[in-house]
């Protein structure tokens, strides 16, 4: 999509430099749920997996909205983010510091079974062949803030 396609995410608008264009592979979330950006730590502490786990899961099955989740993907938090929306039929968005043919990290290809049963987009503003480089996570981590009605950092170092 592109800043005036009907798909393209209207929050990324507001951006002082949104993505020329987006791809994506799944269902538009943007379009249909509120969002809650969630990011922190690769390195998980336990009281953290423990707090997400119970506190997360209850936040979403309480919410009237249905609630979606934006994260980025990465293992620790992020992973854990889009497990526990999975787990409680919530729609995820996988946020790619690369392109959809190169998932980062390649074990997210495991989620794509999840897409029968619950709304799942993976979402990247890279060529669909562009492979992982470093100045790429800043690109990602901009489009996972702007996505979210609200952000939690469940856990920083």
């Amino acid at each position: 999509t592109y800043p005036s396609h009907e798909l393209y995410p209207k929050a990324l608008l507001k951006m002082k430099e949104p993505p020329l264009f987006l791809e994506y592979i799944g269902e538009p979330v943007w379009m249909t749920y509120p969002m809650l950006s969630i990011v922190g730590s690769r390195e998980i502490e336990s009281v953290t997996h423990s707090w997400m786990r119970n506190h997360l899961s209850q936040f979403l099955q309480d919410s009237s909205d249905h609630i979606a989740i934006v994260s980025g993907g990465a293992r620790g938090v992020d992973q854990l983010s889009h497990q526990i929306a999975i787990k409680n039929y919530r729609p995820t968005i996988f946020v790619l510091p690369s392109g959809l043919l190169d998932l980062y990290p390649s074990n997210l290809e495991d989620y794509k079974k999840y897409q029968s049963k619950v709304p799942l987009c993976f979402i990247s503003e890279f060529e669909i062949t562009q492979n992982l480089h470093k100045s790429h996570f800043y690109f990602r981590n901009r489009i996972i803030a702007s996505l979210g009605q609200m952000t939690l950092v469940a856990q920083a170092t």
